[in-house]
């Protein structure tokens, strides 16, 4: 059991949800495929860096081509995306297509061959020392780190907006029995995208009671005001 979390990302479904492409015409979809969604949900697989190299999707998009062929989108490996034949839609097995530029070329003949070759690939792309940390898990915060998590939490920011440089200013205030050489301050942008940390570096440690002003930026050249910053709710290993 891998015990890394969010390396696999598993929402359950209904299987009627994939038995329809728009809600009126029944989809006569492969055993195969319906079994795992049935079994396992709707899947995002073998997280890598900040994404997946794998999915299988309940909810389809239509793809229509020159020849006025229609395909339907249930999932991808890496960076393609794949794809049914409407038309050779078969209960028994249907073969699985990718599309490259405009044209969409079969690369396996059933559901469960492209299943088997997407997680072979997949797996291949972590070390065995990688690969037995992610069974492990990550190891459990020590008592001296549950306590900095729990410190952590009194510490209170306000944005007090951009400088003209484009920096993000904080007014940062510490409520806690501790002191930091440094806080840090999750950013996202506006469309929802994760995009890292601010730094706010103390030339002291900041501590208890104490209140300082300190900007920072994620990237200078970008304007803080398309940004949201976010607040610590809880912290958990990684």
């Amino acid at each position: 059991m891998i015990k890394t979390p969010k390396f696999h990302d598993v929402t359950p479904v209904l299987a009627s949800d994939a038995w329809f492409s728009d809600g009126k015409e029944r989809l006569n979809l492969p055993n195969g495929y319906l079994s795992f969604l049935r079994e396992i949900g709707e899947a995002k697989l073998y997280r890598l860096g900040s994404g997946y190299q794998l999915s299988v999707l309940a909810i389809f998009s239509e793809e229509l081509v020159d020849t006025d062929d229609l395909f339907l989108e249930f999932g991808h490996e890496q960076e393609f995306r794949a794809y049914f034949r409407r038309s050779e839609l078969r209960r028994q097995s249907s073969a699985v297509f990718e599309r490259d530029g405009r044209v969409f070329r079969q690369t396996a003949q059933t559901f469960e061959a492209w299943l088997e070759r997407a997680i072979k690939f997949a797996r291949a792309n972590y070390s065995k020392a990688e690969w037995k940390r992610i069974v492990a898990g990550p190891r459990a915060f020590s008592e001296r780190e549950r306590r900095i998590v729990e410190e952590r939490r009194l510490f209170r920011w306000t944005f007090l907006g951009a400088t003209p440089d484009g920096d993000a200013k904080f007014e940062v205030s510490n409520l806690s029995g501790t002191s930091l050489p440094f806080l840090s301050v999750g950013v996202r942008h506006k469309e929802g995208t994760f995009e890292g940390r601010l730094w706010l570096p103390f030339g002291r440690c900041l501590a208890r009671g104490y209140k300082d002003y300190r900007s920072a930026c994620l990237s200078r050249p970008r304007s803080c005001h398309r940004r949201r910053l976010l607040r610590a709710s809880r912290s958990e290993p990684r």
